[in-house]
């Protein structure tokens, strides 16, 4: 079992027993061809909820506003959490040839979440195992794409530098007290390759999503490494 603390996008926690400082949430791969056309993408899995919008402002510029969502959740032993992310993003997008797309996307977001490890509080008398913080993401996100009228492929990668500010609450780990810890080492560098594959109809289709996350900072920090997602994206 694990206790989640997503960014996300990017951003929360889900029940479990041992505490996970991060996990992905889903990339936003628009794939826009065309000035004046509009995604909007709905997905999630059992932990998070992802609401994504992307707009073509121009004949090579794009702009997207993501969300994710973890709803608080609590199981029988007392452990759970909830956290929430917002991410705006703009950038470039071209054609390479006849179906296949590159595009680039500079990225900032911020959310919060919490955590309560009740495992933790049973097992450390005078702490109350909660962990709170409030959460910023800046990125980039490279990726080639093929797109045709029933199906769509890509493969992206997300850079980023995860923050966490202002973290506090009594929450004891493996014998060592997380808000101290994450508050002498706040920021970590990721790297998250993706791989988005549709399939449908012209203007709507079902979408399929995997993500990795590699820390770049901490090969040794507590977090989710990969994610998958399922939902619609609707072309506009």
């Amino acid at each position: 079992m694990r206790t989640i603390l997503i960014c996300l996008a990017l951003s929360g926690v889900i029940c479990s027993c041992t505490p996970t400082f991060y996990m992905p949430d889903m990339q936003n791969v628009p794939l826009l061809t065309a000035k004046k056309q509009t995604n909007i993408t709905g997905a999630g899995n059992g932990d998070m909820i992802n609401l994504q919008l992307a707009h073509a402002v121009g004949d090579n510029f794009g702009v997207m506003l993501n969300g994710a969502l973890v709803p608080d959740k609590t199981d029988e032993n007392g452990n759970g959490g909830k956290g929430n992310y917002v991410e705006l993003g703009g950038g470039y997008f071209t054609p390479i040839s006849d179906n296949f797309r590159f595009e680039v996307y500079g990225l900032a977001g911020f959310g919060s979440m919490r955590n309560v490890n009740a495992s933790s509080a049973n097992s450390n008398p005078g702490t109350t195992g909660v962990f709170e913080s409030n959460i910023t993401r800046i990125g980039v996100q490279p990726a080639v794409g093929y797109v045709s009228k029933y199906f769509s492929a890509a493969v992206s990668s997300r850079l980023a530098s995860l923050n966490y500010m202002n973290p506090k609450g009594s929450l004891v780990w493996e014998g060592e007290e997380q808000v101290a810890k994450i508050s002498a080492k706040s920021s970590y560098f990721l790297l998250e390759p993706a791989l988005t594959l549709r399939a449908g109809l012209p203007k709507v289709k079902l979408q399929y999503q995997l993500t990795s996350s590699l820390n770049l900072t901490d090969k040794d920090f507590p977090q989710q490494t990969t994610s998958s997602s399922i939902g619609l994206i609707l072309s506009l």
